[in-house]
Protein backbone atom coordinates (compact mmCIF):
# COMPACT_ATOMS: atom_id res chain seq x y z
CA UNK A 1 0.00 0.00 0.00
CA UNK A 2 2.94 2.30 0.50
CA UNK A 3 4.63 3.84 -2.53
CA UNK A 4 8.12 5.28 -2.75
CA UNK A 5 8.20 8.54 -0.85
CA UNK A 6 9.34 11.93 -2.03
CA UNK A 7 6.94 13.81 -3.35
CA UNK A 8 -2.42 23.87 -4.33
CA UNK A 9 -3.43 28.06 -8.85
CA UNK A 10 -6.98 29.36 -7.86
CA UNK A 11 -5.80 31.88 -5.27
CA UNK A 12 -9.24 33.41 -4.95
CA UNK A 13 -10.79 30.05 -4.09
CA UNK A 14 -8.14 29.36 -1.50
CA UNK A 15 -8.68 32.81 -0.02
CA UNK A 16 -12.34 31.95 0.55
CA UNK A 17 -11.34 28.79 2.39
CA UNK A 18 -8.79 30.67 4.48
CA UNK A 19 -11.43 33.19 5.42
CA UNK A 20 -13.66 30.35 6.58
CA UNK A 21 -10.80 28.86 8.56
CA UNK A 22 -9.96 32.19 10.20
CA UNK A 23 -13.51 32.45 11.46
CA UNK A 24 -12.89 29.40 13.64
CA UNK A 25 -11.59 29.60 17.15
CA UNK A 26 -8.62 27.34 16.45
CA UNK A 27 -6.77 25.50 13.68
CA UNK A 28 -9.71 23.14 13.32
CA UNK A 29 -11.40 24.65 16.33
CA UNK A 30 -15.09 25.27 16.13
CA UNK A 31 -15.56 25.16 12.36
CA UNK A 32 -18.74 23.39 11.45
CA UNK A 33 -18.41 23.55 7.69
CA UNK A 34 -19.68 26.07 5.21
CA UNK A 35 -22.58 26.27 2.79
CA UNK A 36 -26.03 25.04 3.56
CA UNK A 37 -27.16 23.78 6.94
CA UNK A 38 -26.06 20.20 7.65
CA UNK A 39 -28.64 17.57 6.89
CA UNK A 40 -29.60 15.48 9.91
CA UNK A 41 -28.84 11.78 9.86
CA UNK A 42 -31.57 9.40 8.84
CA UNK A 43 -34.06 8.76 11.62
CA UNK A 44 -32.97 5.12 11.51
CA UNK A 45 -29.30 6.00 12.09
CA UNK A 46 -27.90 5.88 15.63
CA UNK A 47 -26.64 9.32 16.59
CA UNK A 48 -23.93 10.53 18.92
CA UNK A 49 -25.02 13.08 21.53
CA UNK A 50 -24.73 16.61 20.15
CA UNK A 51 -21.47 18.30 21.07
CA UNK A 52 -19.79 15.13 22.31
CA UNK A 53 -16.53 13.73 20.95
CA UNK A 54 -16.68 10.10 19.94
CA UNK A 55 -14.37 7.77 21.86
CA UNK A 56 -10.89 6.89 20.63
CA UNK A 57 -10.66 3.52 18.94
CA UNK A 58 -8.69 1.15 21.16
CA UNK A 59 -7.93 -2.26 19.69
CA UNK A 60 -7.59 -3.92 16.30
CA UNK A 61 -9.16 -2.57 13.11
CA UNK A 62 -9.82 -4.68 10.04
CA UNK A 63 -8.55 -2.66 7.07
CA UNK A 64 -10.57 -4.66 4.54
CA UNK A 65 -9.76 -6.02 1.11
CA UNK A 66 -7.64 -3.61 -0.96
CA UNK A 67 -7.08 -5.96 -3.88
CA UNK A 68 -9.21 -3.61 -6.01
CA UNK A 69 -6.72 -0.76 -5.61
CA UNK A 70 -4.73 -0.21 -8.78
CA UNK A 71 -6.91 -2.49 -10.90
CA UNK A 72 -8.86 -1.13 -13.85
CA UNK A 73 -12.49 -0.68 -12.87
CA UNK A 74 -11.84 -1.94 -9.34
CA UNK A 75 -14.20 -0.79 -6.61
CA UNK A 76 -14.33 -1.24 -2.83
CA UNK A 77 -16.42 -4.10 -1.49
CA UNK A 78 -16.66 -3.54 2.30
CA UNK A 79 -17.92 -7.07 2.86
CA UNK A 80 -16.45 -7.52 6.38
CA UNK A 81 -14.87 -10.82 5.36
CA UNK A 82 -12.14 -10.57 7.98
CA UNK A 83 -14.45 -9.44 10.79
CA UNK A 84 -16.81 -12.32 10.10
CA UNK A 85 -13.92 -14.78 9.89
CA UNK A 86 -12.72 -13.68 13.35
CA UNK A 87 -15.76 -12.23 15.16
CA UNK A 88 -15.23 -10.52 18.47
CA UNK A 89 -11.62 -9.53 17.74
CA UNK A 90 -12.02 -6.14 16.05
CA UNK A 91 -13.32 -2.79 17.31
CA UNK A 92 -13.70 -1.15 13.89
CA UNK A 93 -13.75 -1.84 10.16
CA UNK A 94 -12.35 0.45 7.49
CA UNK A 95 -15.07 1.71 5.14
CA UNK A 96 -13.44 2.15 1.74
CA UNK A 97 -14.95 4.55 -0.80
CA UNK A 98 -13.69 6.42 -3.84
CA UNK A 99 -14.30 10.09 -4.56
CA UNK A 100 -15.65 9.09 -7.99
CA UNK A 101 -18.33 6.99 -6.28
CA UNK A 102 -19.25 9.69 -3.79
CA UNK A 103 -19.49 12.71 -6.13
CA UNK A 104 -19.96 11.58 -9.73
CA UNK A 105 -20.99 15.11 -10.79
CA UNK A 106 -20.14 18.48 -9.20
CA UNK A 107 -22.20 18.85 -6.02
CA UNK A 108 -24.17 15.66 -6.76
CA UNK A 109 -23.45 13.23 -3.96
CA UNK A 110 -24.05 9.49 -3.79
CA UNK A 111 -23.45 8.09 -0.30
CA UNK A 112 -24.73 4.61 -1.08
CA UNK A 113 -21.33 2.93 -0.77
CA UNK A 114 -20.93 4.30 2.77
CA UNK A 115 -24.53 3.53 3.72
CA UNK A 116 -24.17 -0.05 2.50
CA UNK A 117 -20.99 -0.48 4.55
CA UNK A 118 -22.67 0.92 7.65
CA UNK A 119 -25.56 -1.47 7.09
CA UNK A 120 -23.10 -4.35 6.96
CA UNK A 121 -21.68 -3.16 10.26
CA UNK A 122 -25.16 -2.91 11.76
CA UNK A 123 -25.91 -6.46 10.62
CA UNK A 124 -22.65 -7.69 12.15
CA UNK A 125 -23.41 -5.88 15.41
CA UNK A 126 -26.84 -7.48 15.62
CA UNK A 127 -25.15 -10.85 15.35
CA UNK A 128 -22.34 -10.02 17.80
CA UNK A 129 -23.84 -7.41 20.15
CA UNK A 130 -21.23 -7.86 22.88
CA UNK A 131 -18.36 -6.90 20.55
CA UNK A 132 -19.77 -4.32 18.13
CA UNK A 133 -17.88 -2.57 15.35
CA UNK A 134 -17.82 1.04 14.21
CA UNK A 135 -16.71 2.29 10.82
CA UNK A 136 -13.49 4.08 9.92
CA UNK A 137 -13.95 6.05 6.70
CA UNK A 138 -11.08 6.09 4.18
CA UNK A 139 -11.67 7.84 0.85
CA UNK A 140 -9.44 7.02 -2.09
CA UNK A 141 -8.80 9.87 -4.54
CA UNK A 142 -5.80 9.89 -6.90
CA UNK A 143 -6.73 7.60 -9.82
CA UNK A 144 -10.19 7.25 -8.22
CA UNK A 145 -10.97 10.98 -8.52
CA UNK A 146 -14.02 12.03 -10.60
CA UNK A 147 -13.16 12.99 -14.17
CA UNK A 148 -14.87 16.36 -13.69
CA UNK A 149 -12.41 17.22 -10.90
CA UNK A 150 -9.45 16.49 -13.14
CA UNK A 151 -11.00 18.63 -15.87
CA UNK A 152 -11.29 21.53 -13.44
CA UNK A 153 -7.93 21.34 -11.67
CA UNK A 154 -5.71 19.53 -14.14
CA UNK A 155 -4.14 16.09 -14.11
CA UNK A 156 -0.86 14.26 -14.57
CA UNK A 157 0.05 10.67 -15.38
CA UNK A 158 2.31 9.05 -12.81
CA UNK A 159 3.93 5.64 -12.90
CA UNK A 160 2.99 3.25 -10.12
CA UNK A 161 5.46 0.82 -8.55
CA UNK A 162 3.87 -1.88 -10.71
CA UNK A 163 4.92 0.04 -13.81
CA UNK A 164 1.34 0.93 -14.72
CA UNK A 165 0.38 4.51 -15.47
CA UNK A 166 -2.08 6.28 -13.16
CA UNK A 167 -3.88 9.50 -14.07
CA UNK A 168 -4.23 11.63 -10.94
CA UNK A 169 -5.44 15.20 -10.36
CA UNK A 170 -3.14 18.11 -9.50
CA UNK A 171 -3.52 17.09 -5.87
CA UNK A 172 -1.22 19.80 -4.46
CA UNK A 173 -3.23 22.81 -5.73
CA UNK A 174 -5.65 25.13 -3.88
CA UNK A 175 -8.28 24.40 -6.54
CA UNK A 176 -8.16 20.69 -5.71
CA UNK A 177 -8.28 21.33 -1.96
CA UNK A 178 -11.32 23.56 -2.36
CA UNK A 179 -13.27 20.77 -4.04
CA UNK A 180 -12.06 18.19 -1.51
CA UNK A 181 -13.19 20.46 1.34
CA UNK A 182 -16.69 20.69 -0.17
CA UNK A 183 -16.85 16.89 -0.24
CA UNK A 184 -15.87 16.72 3.43
CA UNK A 185 -18.49 19.33 4.35
CA UNK A 186 -21.15 17.16 2.76
CA UNK A 187 -19.94 13.93 4.37
CA UNK A 188 -19.66 15.54 7.79
CA UNK A 189 -23.21 16.87 7.52
CA UNK A 190 -24.40 13.30 7.06
CA UNK A 191 -22.05 11.19 9.17
CA UNK A 192 -20.34 13.31 11.84
CA UNK A 193 -23.25 12.69 14.22
CA UNK A 194 -23.63 9.05 13.16
CA UNK A 195 -22.68 6.93 16.15
CA UNK A 196 -21.35 4.10 13.98
CA UNK A 197 -18.88 6.37 12.17
CA UNK A 198 -16.05 6.07 14.64
CA UNK A 199 -13.12 7.66 12.81
CA UNK A 200 -12.20 9.37 9.53
CA UNK A 201 -8.86 9.04 7.78
CA UNK A 202 -7.40 12.23 6.31
CA UNK A 203 -6.55 11.56 2.68
CA UNK A 204 -6.39 15.14 1.41
CA UNK A 205 -3.43 15.89 -0.90
CA UNK A 206 -3.00 12.20 -1.68
CA UNK A 207 -1.71 11.00 -5.02
CA UNK A 208 -1.63 7.27 -5.76
CA UNK A 209 -2.27 5.84 -2.29
CA UNK A 210 -4.61 7.23 0.38
CA UNK A 211 -1.60 8.44 2.41
CA UNK A 212 -1.07 12.20 1.97
CA UNK A 213 2.68 12.29 2.65
CA UNK A 214 3.41 9.54 0.11
CA UNK A 215 4.22 10.88 -3.34
CA UNK A 216 5.78 8.67 -6.03
CA UNK A 217 9.47 9.49 -5.92
CA UNK A 218 11.10 8.15 -9.05
CA UNK A 219 13.03 10.63 -11.16
CA UNK A 220 10.52 10.29 -14.00
CA UNK A 221 7.57 10.95 -11.69
CA UNK A 222 9.34 13.92 -10.15
CA UNK A 223 9.93 15.37 -13.61
CA UNK A 224 6.28 14.88 -14.58
CA UNK A 225 5.21 16.64 -11.40
CA UNK A 226 7.68 19.49 -11.87
CA UNK A 227 6.44 20.00 -15.43
CA UNK A 228 2.88 20.28 -14.05
CA UNK A 229 3.91 22.99 -11.55
CA UNK A 230 4.38 20.86 -8.45
CA UNK A 231 6.70 22.39 -5.85
CA UNK A 232 7.85 21.46 -2.34
CA UNK A 233 6.38 24.70 -0.98
CA UNK A 234 2.95 24.03 -2.47
CA UNK A 235 2.89 20.42 -1.26
CA UNK A 236 3.97 21.39 2.24
CA UNK A 237 1.22 24.02 2.34
CA UNK A 238 -1.28 21.41 1.20
CA UNK A 239 -0.20 18.95 3.90
CA UNK A 240 -0.17 21.64 6.59
CA UNK A 241 -3.67 22.71 5.61
CA UNK A 242 -5.08 19.19 5.17
CA UNK A 243 -6.76 18.98 8.60
CA UNK A 244 -8.54 22.28 7.81
CA UNK A 245 -10.19 20.51 4.88
CA UNK A 246 -11.92 18.37 7.54
CA UNK A 247 -13.05 21.28 9.75
CA UNK A 248 -16.70 20.30 9.31
CA UNK A 249 -16.00 17.07 11.21
CA UNK A 250 -16.45 18.15 14.83
CA UNK A 251 -17.32 14.97 16.75
CA UNK A 252 -15.33 12.29 14.96
CA UNK A 253 -11.64 11.51 15.54
CA UNK A 254 -9.39 12.16 12.55
CA UNK A 255 -6.55 9.85 11.56
CA UNK A 256 -3.56 11.43 9.74
CA UNK A 257 -0.84 9.18 8.32
CA UNK A 258 2.69 10.62 8.55
CA UNK A 259 5.81 9.79 6.58
CA UNK A 260 9.06 11.63 5.94
CA UNK A 261 9.21 13.45 2.64
CA UNK A 262 12.06 13.92 0.22
CA UNK A 263 10.43 16.95 -1.40
CA UNK A 264 10.83 19.05 1.77
CA UNK A 265 12.14 22.57 1.37
CA UNK A 266 14.48 22.17 4.38
CA UNK A 267 16.37 19.38 2.64
CA UNK A 268 16.68 17.28 5.79
CA UNK A 269 15.00 14.13 4.53
CA UNK A 270 11.48 15.22 5.38
CA UNK A 271 11.04 14.17 9.00
CA UNK A 272 11.33 17.70 10.44
CA UNK A 273 8.40 18.90 8.35
CA UNK A 274 6.32 15.80 9.09
CA UNK A 275 6.96 16.24 12.82
CA UNK A 276 6.00 19.92 12.62
CA UNK A 277 2.63 19.05 11.05
CA UNK A 278 2.22 16.20 13.52
CA UNK A 279 2.68 18.56 16.47
CA UNK A 280 0.30 21.17 15.02
CA UNK A 281 -2.32 18.50 14.39
CA UNK A 282 -2.15 17.18 17.95
CA UNK A 283 -2.09 20.66 19.50
CA UNK A 284 -5.19 21.69 17.56
CA UNK A 285 -7.33 18.60 18.08
CA UNK A 286 -5.94 17.02 21.24
CA UNK A 287 -7.03 13.42 21.62
CA UNK A 288 -9.25 13.69 18.51
CA UNK A 289 -6.02 13.77 16.49
CA UNK A 290 -4.93 10.22 15.72
CA UNK A 291 -1.33 10.09 14.53
CA UNK A 292 -0.60 7.23 12.13
CA UNK A 293 2.05 5.44 10.14
CA UNK A 294 1.60 2.60 7.66
CA UNK A 295 5.20 1.39 7.45
CA UNK A 296 5.28 -0.61 10.68
CA UNK A 297 8.02 -3.22 10.67
CA UNK A 298 10.84 -4.54 12.83
CA UNK A 299 13.36 -3.13 12.49
CA UNK A 300 11.78 0.25 11.79
CA UNK A 301 12.67 1.58 8.37
CA UNK A 302 15.68 3.87 8.68
CA UNK A 303 13.74 6.70 7.03
CA UNK A 304 11.02 6.46 9.69
CA UNK A 305 13.07 6.52 12.90
CA UNK A 306 12.55 10.24 13.63
CA UNK A 307 8.79 9.99 13.13
CA UNK A 308 8.63 7.01 15.51
CA UNK A 309 10.76 8.86 18.07
CA UNK A 310 8.23 11.70 17.95
CA UNK A 311 5.33 9.27 18.42
CA UNK A 312 7.08 8.01 21.56
CA UNK A 313 7.85 11.56 22.79
CA UNK A 314 4.23 12.65 22.42
CA UNK A 315 3.09 9.50 24.22
CA UNK A 316 5.52 10.19 27.09
CA UNK A 317 4.31 13.79 27.26
CA UNK A 318 0.69 12.65 27.46
CA UNK A 319 1.52 10.08 30.14
CA UNK A 320 3.35 12.74 32.20
CA UNK A 321 0.30 15.03 32.22
CA UNK A 322 -1.84 15.31 35.32
CA UNK A 323 -4.02 13.40 34.97
CA UNK A 324 -2.33 11.19 32.36
CA UNK A 325 -3.76 11.66 28.90
CA UNK A 326 -4.14 9.51 25.82
CA UNK A 327 -1.90 9.92 22.76
CA UNK A 328 -3.92 8.22 20.01
CA UNK A 329 -1.69 6.38 17.55
CA UNK A 330 -2.58 4.03 14.69
CA UNK A 331 -0.30 1.65 12.84
CA UNK A 332 -0.60 -0.44 9.72
CA UNK A 333 2.18 -2.80 8.81
CA UNK A 334 4.36 -2.20 5.77
CA UNK A 335 2.66 -5.16 4.10
CA UNK A 336 0.61 -8.27 4.78
CA UNK A 337 3.59 -10.62 5.07
CA UNK A 338 5.75 -8.94 7.73
CA UNK A 339 6.91 -11.02 10.70
CA UNK A 340 3.67 -10.46 12.61
CA UNK A 341 4.62 -12.34 15.84
CA UNK A 342 7.64 -10.06 16.18
CA UNK A 343 6.37 -6.77 14.75
CA UNK A 344 3.07 -6.38 16.61
CA UNK A 345 4.28 -7.16 20.17
CA UNK A 346 7.30 -4.91 19.52
CA UNK A 347 5.04 -2.00 18.50
CA UNK A 348 2.62 -2.52 21.39
CA UNK A 349 5.44 -2.58 23.92
CA UNK A 350 7.49 0.27 22.45
CA UNK A 351 5.08 2.74 20.84
CA UNK A 352 1.82 2.01 22.69
CA UNK A 353 -0.54 2.33 19.70
CA UNK A 354 -4.23 2.71 20.43
CA UNK A 355 -5.16 0.92 17.22
CA UNK A 356 -3.53 -1.36 14.69
CA UNK A 357 -5.04 -1.98 11.28
CA UNK A 358 -4.83 -5.63 10.24
CA UNK A 359 -4.68 -6.88 6.68
CA UNK A 360 -7.15 -9.63 5.78
CA UNK A 361 -5.73 -12.84 7.17
CA UNK A 362 -7.55 -15.93 6.00
CA UNK A 363 -8.03 -17.45 2.59
CA UNK A 364 -11.78 -17.16 2.98
CA UNK A 365 -11.31 -13.42 3.57
CA UNK A 366 -9.05 -13.14 0.53
CA UNK A 367 -6.14 -12.30 2.77
CA UNK A 368 -2.39 -12.84 2.77
CA UNK A 369 -1.48 -12.03 6.37
CA UNK A 370 -0.36 -15.23 8.16
CA UNK A 371 -2.03 -14.47 11.47
CA UNK A 372 -3.99 -16.79 13.75
CA UNK A 373 -7.10 -16.14 15.80
CA UNK A 374 -5.13 -16.71 19.01
CA UNK A 375 -2.58 -14.06 18.00
CA UNK A 376 -5.32 -11.57 17.15
CA UNK A 377 -6.97 -12.16 20.50
CA UNK A 378 -3.68 -11.69 22.35
CA UNK A 379 -2.81 -8.45 20.56
CA UNK A 380 -6.32 -7.07 21.04
CA UNK A 381 -6.15 -7.76 24.75
CA UNK A 382 -2.67 -6.23 25.03
CA UNK A 383 -3.68 -2.98 23.32
CA UNK A 384 -6.76 -2.63 25.50
CA UNK A 385 -4.81 -3.45 28.67
CA UNK A 386 -2.15 -0.85 27.83
CA UNK A 387 -4.78 1.89 27.68
CA UNK A 388 -6.89 0.95 30.66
Amino acid sequence: MVAASPPRMLRATRAVLLAIALSCTAWLGACGGGGSSPAPPSSSSPTAAAGTIKPTLIGLVTMGDESWVGTAGGLPQNRLLEANAHPGVYVAAVIQATWAQLEPQPGVFDDSVIDAALQNIATYNAQYPSTPLVGKLRIFAGPNTPAWVMQQVGSVTLTESSGNGAVVPDFWTPAYSALWTQLQQHLASVYDAHAQMGEVAISACSSITAEPFVVPGSASNQQVLANAGFSAAQMEQCLSDAPNDYAAWQQTPLDYTFNPTVFDSAGDGGSAFAIQVMQQFRQALGTRAVLANHDLDDPILSTETQDYAEFQALDAQAQAASPPALSPLEFQTAGPTVDWPTVIPFAIGTDHPTEIEVWNTTATAGGLAPVTLVELQQWSAQIKAAHG
